[in-house]
């Protein structure tokens, strides 16, 4: 995916959006219409400002012209006011305009979304068109999610050459930030993604499914048979256990929205003392994470010795990779620490895009994980906060009112 155009619309305070200035927030815009067409510090998405697009006499807005778009993608955050229930968001001359409409509808034509921009609400908007086929997705209750939208649909479209893309309104305001073009049909997907996270926290001895696990942070793609929530927990409520004796890979996936290039995974992990062999993750063209004798790990080429993971003890466990150097670590002695690991291992790990990634366990000996998560980025995930009660006495053990 190669981002092609791109605005933060970080102009000076309720100053007119021209040609010229456009530029000093990223590619410059090539057609500018008069008459509001706005900067807006007020309550920006990121950075200094958003673009505000409020006039009531005909639809203006800004555009990229001298394209020559055919898979291609958008990716633009919106806010209604809550008058605004109609008037186009934006138009190209091949599909013609994405418009609001009634309690924050947003179609196309062929592709219409039902009460997806809820008013008042920052919601990141992507548009990708293959071939012929065009997919409109929106994240309103996380716009910087990269795990699944809150509404998505797809349809045929007009699969003609896209040479102009407006940004356009004519009514009540709506505002727009960070507004970008690509020209495959990748999602573009957040200006800075928040990682996804699960803290297991499920009633003990409960059947850990893809319905109740969104209760307890982002929902799982998958989950296989034979997983409980237990109350034996590294923080809250609970943690999943993995079970001694699985013959075959048996966990909890995540799906990213995207493929992930650099990335990091954290989990807390506590193991049995027979555990000490077969996976306890595994990601897709990298491979599993592998118990090895007297708590050592394996992954992707990377080894940590016996005594990295003490049994019966919970550690902290970081997974990243950035570009093809991958990072094996394992703070023991404290969890919560945010200075070096106790145990480490850099080296060369394979780049293949990462689609899947499971939290999994197959061989003798259980395993427990809670706090897990999984991020865009290679960069440490670090410590989960934990709660600030007067009643928590510490990590893995009961919690007492104060």
């Amino acid at each position: 995916m190669a981002v092609i155009r791109q605005n933060s619309f970080d102009g000076p305070d309720e100053t007119a959006v021209t040609v010229a200035n456009s530029g000093n927030h990223g590619d410059a815009f090539d057609v500018v219409d008069s008459g509001g067409v706005t900067y807006d510090a007020d309550g920006a998405y990121e950075g200094a400002a958003s673009l505000r697009l409020d006039e009531p006499s005909a639809s203006h807005g800004l555009a990229w012209t001298g394209l020559s778009l055919g898979d291609c993608a958008l990716r633009v955050y919106v806010k209604r006011s809550a008058s605004a229930e109609s008037g186009n968001v934006w138009w190209n001359n091949a599909i013609g305009s994405a418009s609001i409409g009634a309690g924050g509808d947003l179609g196309t034509g062929v592709l219409l979304l039902e009460d997806a921009l809820p008013a008042d609400t920052w919601c990141r908007v992507e548009f990708t068109r293959s071939a012929t086929t065009g997919t409109l997705a929106v994240w309103s209750t996380a716009p910087e999610s990269i795990g699944p939208p809150d509404a998505e649909t797809s349809a045929t479209v007009d699969g003609s050459t896209i040479t102009q893309w407006w940004l356009e309104h004519q009514g009540d305001a709506i505002w727009c930030d960070q507004w970008a073009l690509a020209d495959t049909a990748d999602e573009i997907g957040p200006v800075a993604p928040t990682p996804l996270v699960n803290s297991a926290d499920g009633a003990h001895d409960t059947a850990v499914t893809v319905a109740n696990s969104g209760a307890h942070g982002d929902a799982w793609g998958a989950v296989d048979t034979g997983l409980l929530y237990q109350d034996t927990a590294y923080t809250g409520g609970g943690s999943i256990r993995f079970g001694s004796g699985f013959t075959t890979g048996t966990g909890v996936a995540w799906y990213p929205r995207s493929s992930l290039n650099d990335f990091a995974a954290r989990g807390y992990l506590r193991r049995d003392g027979s555990a000490e062999s077969g996976h306890i993750a595994w990601a897709n063209d990298i491979g599993g994470a592998v118990l090895t004798s007297g708590g050592g790990i394996d992954w992707a080429g990377l080894s940590l010795v016996s005594g990295a993971v003490p049994a019966d003890t919970w550690v902290r466990v970081e997974l990243r990779r950035v570009g093809s150097t991958g990072h094996l670590e394992v703070w023991a002695a404290d969890p919560q620490s945010t200075g070096a690991p106790d145990a480490s291992a850099t080296g060369t790990v394979a780049t293949d895009a990462v689609t899947q990634w499971w939290w999994e366990r197959y061989g003798t000996g259980g395993v427990w994980w809670d706090e897990v998560a999984l991020s865009s980025s290679g960069d440490s995930i670090g410590p989960v906060a934990l709660p600030e009660s007067t009643g928590f006495t510490g990590v893995g053990v009961p919690m007492f009112a104060a």
